[in-house]
């Protein structure tokens, strides 16, 4: 999902087969956003408007081809990250009390009638992480971790808190979020910091090994492979 129309074209040549949509409000009942626009309603009547009622979403704005089952196209694995401005310091710090908050109570509304296996979510450090975990009722499992994209060789400095959720009762290798930000460290620590270079394939090439022998050496130090 991407509002903006830039993002969504590079998506849609980047990834094709990608399936897309303009704006996840679409997915609310008709007549509903119209009945929302131009009023103020508590993060609490919205959840219930848009949670516990247990609205119909309207899936056939997914833009899934015809053919297609909605719910099956969506896959088991969902990545996200939600409007972040009433949550960010530089942004209205309105918390639940902000305009976004509709947009974030229709894509849980989305997790809720589709329950992926594995849902990873990226946001500011304000978000409150917790509100996820309740507003899904519990059934999934989260771990977090945060991360810096200066720590994977990226010349920027974003601090953001990355989750995943899995899903309770659907099983799968899984190890802590805790070891990969032990690999970043460790990278740190030793020569040849660049882990992804833009130079040509022979260069690439020598980093990529570069990293597989110290993503070796730490799977060693750890007992696995």
């Amino acid at each position: 999902v991407d509002r903006e129309k830039a993002p969504a074209e590079i998506l849609s040549t980047l990834m094709p087969q990608a399936i897309g949509m303009r704006d996840i409000l679409d997915l609310l009942p008709l007549g509903l956003n119209d009945r929302l626009d131009g009023t103020s309603p508590t993060f609490a009547e919205l959840r219930k408007i848009i949670i516990e009622d247990e609205p119909a979403l309207r899936l056939a704005a997914l833009g899934v081809p015809t053919g297609r089952s909605p719910l099956g196209a969506l896959g088991d694995l969902h990545v996200a990250g939600p409007p972040c401005t009433d949550f960010s310091l530089l942004g209205r710090r309105a918390g639940t009390a902000g305009v976004t908050m509709r947009a974030f109570l229709t894509w849980v509304r989305l997790l809720l009638v589709t329950l992926p296996a594995i849902i990873v979510f990226e946001n500011v450090l304000g978000f409150p992480l917790e509100m996820l975990g309740e507003l899904t009722h519990g059934r999934y499992i989260l771990d977090a971790v945060i991360l810096n994209p200066a720590d994977l060789g990226w010349p920027v400095r974003r601090v953001r808190r990355y989750a995943v959720l899995r899903r309770r009762g659907h099983s799968c290798n899984w190890r802590p979020l805790s070891d990969l930000k032990a690999l970043f460290s460790l990278q740190r620590s030793l020569p040849g910091r660049v882990l992804y270079s833009s130079g040509s394939g022979r260069d690439s090439e020598a980093l990529g090994a570069g990293y597989q022998q110290r993503l070796g050496g730490y799977s060693a130090m750890n007992g696995s492979t």
